[in-house]
């Protein structure tokens, strides 16, 4: 718990975005569900898409355990830069406003704050120019010598 505490600290964009995408996974999840069987069926299935994506974007943990095939690996290494990651982001939280207007859904409005908040700290990370550094509680530890 006390890595946790450094790491909010630690003044690193990149942890605070991660942190940020990991509640709009839940939001985004959340949204999928509550939209379901409503006027947002389309919207909800493209949550859940986004969902899958920030996933591996996001939890290299799932990078490993995913069997994903080398277009998807590709797509998640070009995602690798902050600003790339930040302009993704901004499109996922453009897409959840949009969704607003078809009809009103409390999950998509968090879930597009928390994506936007996400794509902020990515494009604040690369204007000060900090490495992407993954929280050691969302997998940070998985190079050579991991268990997985």
């Amino acid at each position: 718990m006390s890595s946790f505490i450094e790491e909010l600290k630690s003044g690193n964009g990149t942890v605070y975005a991660q942190w940020g995408a990991l509640l709009s996974i839940l939001f985004l999840v959340i949204g999928f569900f509550s939209n379901i069987l409503s006027m947002l069926i389309l919207f909800a299935f493209i949550s859940l898409g986004m969902a899958f994506v920030m996933i591996l974007l996001e939890l290299p943990i799932f990078q490993k355990c995913c069997p994903t095939g080398p277009k998807m690996q590709a797509f998640i290494k070009y995602f690798e830069g902050n600003y790339l990651r930040a302009v993704l982001y901004v499109g996922f939280s453009v897409i959840m406003w949009v969704s607003l207007t078809v009809e009103k859904s409390f999950a998509f409005i968090v879930a597009g704050i928390t994506t936007l908040f996400s794509a902020f700290c990515y494009a604040f990370a690369g204007v000060k120019n900090q490495e992407r550094k993954p929280s050691a509680l969302t997998g940070a530890n998985l190079g050579p010598g991991s268990l997985l």
